[in-house]
């Protein structure tokens, strides 16, 4: 059909009217036929192919039955004599009692009132089949709404080709009237189509009135019948398959299968199970050349894990892990994860990243500055530089590919528009300030509340994704959400919306995440509102597409959900998000909707979500890495790391309640490939530590993270995912003090570790009350170090490791 123009007037009448468009198929062909789907148009005032109305005018009444003067009727020809007039929106006919037969007489003006319109203003009605994707083989029905009691015919006309004029049914609904207000509805039904009635039919609905001596026809609308061609795909679910993922049907026997049946797909150490209509549970299809589809399907491959695949738990012997203890670390933000389970998320201070040469840099959002601290491979400083905070609140840290930025942010308690609420600040590596842009009216009371900030960047796009306790509402509270700002990093500007609702709304949103898929960022929210669940989001610039990965039941609004993310990956086919969760079947929520539930135990499991790229729900995958319901274990939260092409490290604390605390008794971890598969054992390291603010990075074969464990000390840990550490046994580079001997006139501090060039042990003496009497230096070395003191009595002795510029290196003794 060519294309139609639609009136204003029509459109409105359509809405009411419930009419169905089915969009036309792709131009493959069965037995010869054009798929051309199925098309359901209706006319108003403009019809936009005029040289299309002479044509359809051939397959309106050719005769009009008349009175005789003798009062018998005849049919009288009107052939020919239809003609359009767009102007207003009929066809008229040109007949004159001269024209027809002798005798032929018009008592109630019939004729002159003879004319076929396309104006639908006069009644209601659709026309459609059931199910609607499929026409041949189906029954359909003309539903009507009219406003004029007499003889009603609806007739269904083919429009070859060639132009002549072929009917393929008249139907009469003389039954089947029900009142309606003032009109009446008609259900006219329309027998099965068969594949020999593919083509261009239109639907004509022909009246006459005793009461208003009116004979005429609405055009009711048109319609293509063809064999119709469904999509089946193939989701191999991280397996292999031989051939396309989507394929068609043909019209075989009256049934539509498929045109190739697909070879299983294959997965190493994994067998496979069948297809199914979702990727977890859902039902089986058996999948061969006599399987009738009725309705476009995506099918998804379920396997079975073979043994000896990973899967188990076990305990290290510690070859794989690397520890270097650091003193004299004045930042203390890379805390030890206690195991205690925040309902909200929470920023994060302490920030590692590789540098070029194989060293790293540590990035310690500190009060009123953040201190940047450069390490060689390992692990010993080799600089310190301070940055100042340019707001009160430090945000998040990236690195950048040419650039590193920080966000900082402060309260708007004004919830003025004109505030500055964030500053994105850019530097270049060394941590010299480039430029920074203000942001502000982004509907903001308070930066970051309740979330957390994480940045990702492409090429001069950088995403920043973060959460704000947003202005007072009607209902006199600030509610929280998630924010997500785009700049441009060429001219460090903001380029999207930051008013009350953006496209990937969510609230509250309790921890945010952030990537780039090639020029599209992919967000993922902990959301206990709308929606209440673990959801992704990923936009083209224009708009976002959105899918659960996890639904939590409980009132909308309730800040307990009984799990935490921690960490979001991509592979070449899906998205990973790592989390841990309390078992949620096991919650009882209130049942009048109060935020209240009970758990008879809440230990936390940590679980893998994913979906693939398609971003299709049938796909997501909730797969458990731990059973630790009613064990007394429980997990903490977990990152996620990826370390090379297909290859993905998860990590977590391990806990023991214990009372109303939790002990640790290490750190698990778990290789994965892209599709989410567990290649390893979750094996323990118990001398490990993680820090709940400093996620893990990957350095080569290893995995690489700091934890500050108090008394000026930070813990540099080396995983090696190849089994076996460079320096099995645990490696002490940094200085610190053995040992402190005294004697008459004499302190000897033994040191190990590698002590830098011009580093100072000082000795200090007091007296039995503690009361300082005299100290002096000397320069130190690894092994035994003098200082001369007038030792002797009952007195106290005391040494310090000092480096060049006077600052400990390590804890006093």
């Amino acid at each position: 059909m060519r294309k139609r123009t639609f009136a204003m007037a029509f459109l409105i009448l359509a809405l009411s009217l419930a009419l169905t468009t089915v969009a036309a198929a792709d131009g493959a062909s069965v037995a010869g036929v054009k798929l051309n789907g199925w098309e359901l148009l209706h006319f108003t005032e403009t019809y936009a192919a005029p040289d299309r109305l002479t044509e359809i005018a051939k397959i309106l009444p050719q005769t009009v039955t008349v009175t005789l003067s003798d009062g018998q009727t005849a049919e009288a020809s009107v052939a020919g004599a239809w003609t359009p007039d767009p102007d207003n929106s009929r066809w008229t006919n040109s007949v004159s009692l001269s024209d027809l037969p002798n005798g032929t007489t018009d008592p109630n003006g019939l004729l002159d009132a003879l004319s076929v319109a396309w104006s639908v203003e006069s009644y209601t009605g659709s026309f459609s089949v059931s199910p609607q994707e499929q026409i041949i083989g189906q029954s359909g029905s003309f539903s009507m709404r009219r406003y004029m009691r007499g003889t009603d015919v609806v007739e269904f006309w083919r429009l070859p080709s060639d132009g002549s004029a072929a009917v393929r049914q008249i139907t009469n609904a003389s039954d089947g009237y029900a009142e309606a207000g003032d009109g009446l509805n008609a259900q006219y039904a329309v027998s099965a189509w068969t594949a020999d009635d593919a083509g261009e039919w239109l639907a004509v609905y022909y009246f006459s009135s005793p009461w208003y001596a009116q004979y005429g026809a609405y055009f009711a609308g048109a319609c293509v019948a063809s064999p119709k061609t469904y999509t089946v795909t193939f989701r191999p679910s991280g397996g292999v398959l031989q051939g396309p993922e989507i394929r068609q049907t043909a019209l075989v026997d009256g049934s539509y299968c498929l045109e190739s049946v697909p070879a299983d797909p294959v997965r190493n150490n994994y067998r496979f199970d069948g297809w199914f209509t979702q990727s977890v549970g859902g039902e089986e299809v058996s999948v061969t050349a006599q399987t009738a589809f009725t309705q476009n399907m995506t099918l998804y491959a379920h396997w079975t894990r073979l043994s000896g695949t990973g899967g188990g738990s076990g305990v290290s012997d510690g070859k794989e892990l690397r520890t270097t203890q650091v003193a004299g670390v004045s930042a203390t933000v890379a805390r030890p994860d206690s195991g205690y389970a925040e309902r909200f998320g929470w920023l994060m201070p302490a920030n590692l990243y590789r540098t070029a040469d194989g060293g790293f840099v540590s990035v310690d959002g500190a009060e009123n500055k953040v201190l940047v601290t450069f390490w060689d491979a390992d692990f010993r400083r080799t600089g310190q530089k301070e940055v100042p905070a340019e707001l009160s609140d430090f945000g998040g840290f990236f690195h950048g590919e040419t650039y590193n930025y920080i966000v900082f942010g402060q309260n708007n308690d004004a919830e003025s528009d004109e505030t500055e609420v964030f500053r994105v600040v850019k530097y270049d590596h060394d941590f010299n300030r480039v430029s920074a842009v203000s942001v502000r009216n982004c509907y903001t009371h308070i930066p970051f509340d309740a979330g957390s900030c994480r940045m990702a960047e492409y090429g001069n796009r950088l995403t920043i994704h973060t959460a704000r306790e947003r202005y007072l509402t009607e209902d006199g509270l600030h509610h929280q959400s998630q924010l997500t700002i785009v700049v441009n990093t060429d001219t460090m500007t903001v380029e999207n919306n930051l008013g009350a609702f953006q496209g990937n709304h969510v609230s509250h949103s309790f921890n945010q995440f952030v990537l780039y898929d090639g020029a599209e960022h992919v967000l993922v929210d902990h959301g206990d509102a709308y929606p209440r669940g673990v959801v992704l989001h990923r936009s083209d610039g224009a708009s976002y597409r959105e899918v659960s990965l996890m639904d939590f039941d409980g009132a909308t609004g309730d800040n307990w959900t009984g799990a935490s993310v921690g960490g979001f990956e991509q592979s070449d086919d899906f998205y990973l998000v790592a989390i841990n969760t309390v078992r949620q079947s096991a919650v009882e929520y209130a049942s009048n909707g109060a935020h209240s539930h009970t758990l008879d135990s809440d230990e936390r499991d940590v679980a893998l979500l994913s979906v693939s790229k398609y971003m299709d729900a049938g796909s997501v995958r909730q797969d458990y890495l731990t059973d630790c319901y009613r064990t007394g274990t429980t997990a903490g939260v977990p990152y996620l790391v990826r370390a090379g092409d297909n290859r993905y490290v998860m990590l977590w604390q391990e806990f023991v309640k214990s009372g109303y605390s939790y002990e640790s008794k290490g750190v698990r971890y778990a290789i994965l490939n892209g599709n989410g598969d567990q290649l390893t054992d979750a094996t323990l390291l118990p001398d490990a530590q993680l820090s709940k603010y400093c996620e893990p990075v990957a350095d080569g074969d290893s995995v690489v993270w700091y934890v500050d464990t108090g008394d000026n000390a930070r813990t540099f840990y080396r995983l090696s995912l190849t089994g076996e550490s460079e320096n099995p046994e645990p490696t002490e580079s940094a200085p610190r003090i053995e040992s402190v001997e005294a004697s008459e006139g004499v302190v000897t501090a033994t040191l190990v570790g590698t002590v830098p060039t011009e580093a100072q042990l000082v000795a200090a003496l007091y007296d039995s009350d503690g009361r300082f009497v005299e100290m002096d230096m000397a320069d130190a070395v690894s092994g035994e170090n003098s200082v001369a003191l007038a030792v002797g009595g009952e007195m106290k002795v005391r040494a310090f490791l000092l480096d060049g510029d006077c600052r400990p290196l390590c804890p006093a003794k």
